[in-house]
């Protein structure tokens, strides 16, 4: 189930691509790196970030979801989920641009050295074309790198609660 929620999460997020008036500041990630899946709450995170681009609740979760846009498109740049109830923070989604060293996969292998990864292929979804996302995952730390095989770039680093990665 959380796969689902994650996975949902990141596809709205990157298809957030529409105009809003009140742009964020921009985002490091080093910034980003501060808060803490189920300890960083909401208040903690306007401190630290600013307020978000977009809010909006899931219906299916009743989560609350904080989106952060950048650049001319304002296409997303941060994704961050909540627990609608405690207000914790639940699910990190960092989306690496092409210029950003974390691009570069053993770069991020290395900003994450501490990782202990596991290779993961996409499932293969749709019979007309196959996947082009490698995962790579340290469920105990409930970390992620998304890999693009085609581009051969990181896509997205994403956190949430160790455990729930697979």
């Amino acid at each position: 189930a959380h796969m689902i929620f994650v996975t949902s999460l990141t596809a709205l997020a990157a298809c957030s691509t529409v105009p809003w008036k009140n742009k964020s500041a921009a985002l490091k990630l080093e910034t980003v790196e501060k808060l803490k899946i189920a300890q960083s709450d909401r208040q903690a995170t306007l401190v630290l970030l600013g307020r978000p681009d977009r809010t909006f609740e899931l219906k299916e979760s009743s989560d609350e979801i904080w989106l952060f846009f950048e650049g001319k498109f304002n296409a997303t740049r941060l994704s961050l989920s909540f627990d609608s109830k405690t207000g914790l923070l639940q699910v990190i989604g960092w989306f690496v641009r092409e210029s950003d060293l974390e691009a570069d996969l053993e770069k991020s292998k290395q900003r994450y050295h501490e990782a202990n990864f596991t290779r993961r292929e996409a499932d293969w979804i749709n019979p007309h074309a196959g996947p082009d996302e490698v995962y790579f995952s340290d469920d105990k730390l409930g970390f992620e790198i998304e890999y693009g095989k085609s581009r051969q770039k990181v896509k997205s680093l994403t956190w949430r609660s160790p455990g729930i990665l697979q």
